[in-house]
């Protein structure tokens, strides 16, 4: 397959996800969405709405929201709620409960020292 468009030369076919992101990055071209002014419209940096945007998931609150703007869902990735999506913080605590429960009963074992 080869076609030429807006001067670039495509020489190789197209696999669907290529072809979402292709459409999807040509409507916000069409509509004059940069990644920085998307990324400012759902509260993400530039770099954010790329990864949203190109990426293999996409949080359903931020699916939402790219509905909202209007991207039509056929252009978006499905929304995804994986173990990799957790909030740090919550990440963090149950990480360290357990750790922590360790630590306060190997306090609670030891012998207190005696003060002279």
């Amino acid at each position: 397959m080869t076609e030429n468009t807006s001067n670039i030369l495509i020489d190789y076919p197209i696999t669907p996800p290529q072809c979402r992101q292709v459409n999807l990055m040509a409507w916000l071209t069409e509509r004059g969405l940069s990644m920085s002014k998307l990324g400012a419209q759902i509260g993400v940096t530039a770099q954010g709405a790329h990864s949203m945007i190109m990426g293999e998931t996409v949080h359903p609150y931020r699916h939402t929201q790219l509905l909202a703007l209007g991207i039509p869902a056929e252009l978006l990735i499905a929304p995804i709620r994986s173990a990799r999506m957790v909030r740090p913080q919550q990440a963090a605590k149950r990480v360290a409960s357990p750790v922590r429960r360790r630590v306060q009963a190997s306090r609670a074992r030891r012998p207190v020292p005696a003060t002279t």
